[in-house]
């Protein structure tokens, strides 16, 4: 069963900043917010570590590296073996920090400053924690910190590479991983778990940050939730973690007939590339829709009669459409599956943006756009486009590198360019609209596959046709997806999904769902 749960909203690093100034300025003073960090990351390294009764602390200058040294303390005078390492001497901290490093130091914790070139003597069942950098990493890191992280991370390979089980816990968010962008500009650590404080920093569920952060835990250190809201509200554009879904609307009378569930056009399967049309419509047929048209050249007609008999068939000649007679019982258009960049791709995409009839854009479709672009929803009718980091750029005319780097700012600027609502799919696929982005946290390695968008676009149109906004359905759509892959990987494992196999788990967790 899918969770149904509250909407978290996400922050950029300089929100939590401001979150934990407000924190402040109504009375918590920062170092009991430092204790109650230490405090959460020391019950959390218990309660899923049992049997690690030692830990090494590596600590930063700043707030990230204080939260390390009272967790080092508590870890002492609880009775476990503690080893810190600092960057900075406790003597040159400041504010908060230098006060935690006191209190640490008084309790008689173990602290000498970080050399790269030492070796731990005893590694079995060892936590490593990481609290060399918080939400302020800016740009590129320093050598000694480089250093740190490097050696931190080659230190647990290590260890467990020869059967140590040691573990890497990491204090707020992996240190090297941007909090606001979830970008690696170098290197960061590679973390079993960790321990994110006051707000769900945006960067941690999407772009580099997945590959960093095995699991990912959050505690909000007692900061009042108007706090948080106030800050929610303040924004022209607000950033939510995906974690409700709401079908009510798919629910059927009893007494029903499948005009009521939308007619989608599947618009592609040039030459060669009948599959993906083919995808798309029994992603459409398996997510509700009530009729599926398939508008293509005859090869792949003649491969939906044999495969897909539940589908209708229609040929896109190169004939003008001055009436609008092509998708006129239609209601929703997909468009782009396998369609191809040649003269009859141009002539069918022209058809089909002519229509005037709510549209999803997705592969040769955008790319066709990226061409020639246009705003798209016109009329009040409902639009989605789907790009995957490489057409998003064509469609920005950028690249890759700029698309992940901030993969927000891109999906914000994708809404403004073609005023649709953008799925930008990969590694925390976000779903943006005017003044909200939901960011999916389920990271499907399964999904690197052929087809997979394909399959997408067909249950994204099929919500659509059923009669839930472009904003829902995306959502919805999005979520859908990425839980079949999860429940494959669940089943199976992360290697060997075919895309086919998709739509069948897809209906089942509708039906769940209702």
């Amino acid at each position: 069963m899918l969770p149904l749960e509250v909407n978290f909203p996400l922050f950029s690093a300089e929100q939590v900043k401001r979150l934990d100034a407000e924190a402040i300025r109504l009375g918590t003073p920062g170092f009991v917010l430092m204790k109650r960090a230490g405090q959460a990351l020391f019950d959390l390294a218990c309660k899923q570590w049992p049997a690690h009764k030692q830990f090494v602390v590596l600590c930063g200058a700043g707030n990230n590296g204080g939260d390390g040294w009272l967790f080092a303390a508590l870890a002492h005078v609880q009775g476990f073996q503690v080893q810190l390492y600092y960057l900075k001497p406790p003597e040159e901290l400041t504010a908060e920090a230098k006060d935690a490093a006191d209190f640490a130091l008084g309790k008689g914790v173990d602290a000498r400053e970080f050399d790269s070139s030492l070796n731990l003597e005893n590694t079995k069942e060892l936590v490593l924690v990481d609290a060399l950098l918080g939400i302020g990493i800016n740009g590129l890191l320093s050598e000694r910190y480089k250093s740190a992280i490097a050696w931190l991370n080659l230190c647990a390979i290590s260890a467990n590479s020869a059967g140590d089980d040691v573990k890497v816990l990491s204090v707020d968010l992996p240190s090297g991983i941007n909090a606001t962008t979830g970008e690696c500009k170098e290197l960061a650590v590679k973390a079993d778990l960790c321990l994110s404080f006051i707000g769900r920093k945006q960067g941690l569920y999407t772009a580099d940050a997945p590959n960093y952060c095995t699991e990912l835990h959050f505690e909000q250190l007692g900061v009042a939730d108007y706090v948080i809201e106030a800050e929610t509200q303040s924004q022209a554009q607000c950033h939510y973690l995906m974690n409700r879904v709401d079908a009510g609307a798919l629910k059927r009378a009893p007494v029903c007939h499948k005009g009521r569930f939308g007619h989608i056009a599947v618009v592609g399967g040039g030459s060669g590339m009948s599959g993906a049309a083919l995808l798309a419509a029994d992603a459409a047929l398996h997510a509700g829709s009530g009729l599926v048209s398939l508008y293509s050249q005859e090869e792949t007609l003649q491969a939906a009669r044999q495969r897909l008999p539940e589908c209708m068939s229609h040929i896109i000649d190169f004939e003008p459409d001055p009436k609008g007679e092509y998708f006129k019982r239609c209601n929703v258009l997909v468009v782009g599956p396998g369609l191809g960049q040649d003269e009859w791709a141009r002539h069918a995409f022209k058809l089909a943006l002519s229509a005037s009839l709510p549209l999803l854009l997705d592969a040769d479709a955008l790319n066709l756009l990226a061409g020639a672009p246009v705003k798209l929803g016109r009329a009040g009718k409902s639009c989605v486009i789907t790009p995957h980091p490489a057409e998003a750029a064509r469609l920005l005319a950028t690249t890759v590198q700029v698309i992940q780097a901030d993969r927000f700012a891109a999906a914000r600027a994708l809404v403004a360019r073609y005023d649709a609502v953008v799925v930008l799919k990969g590694a925390g696929t976000l779903v943006a609209c005017s003044d909200k982005i939901w960011l999916c946290p389920l990271v499907c390695p399964s999904l690197a596959i052929g087809g997979a968008g394909d399959v997408l676009s067909g249950v994204i149109a099929a919500l659509l046709a059923q009669g839930l906004e472009a904003e829902e359905a995306a959502r919805l759509g999005v979520w859908l997806h990425a839980s079949a892959a999860k429940y494959f990987e669940g089943q199976v494992g992360v290697i060997g999904l075919k895309a086919g196999e998709l739509p069948g788990i897809i209906r089942k967790m509708v039906n769940e769902l209702l």
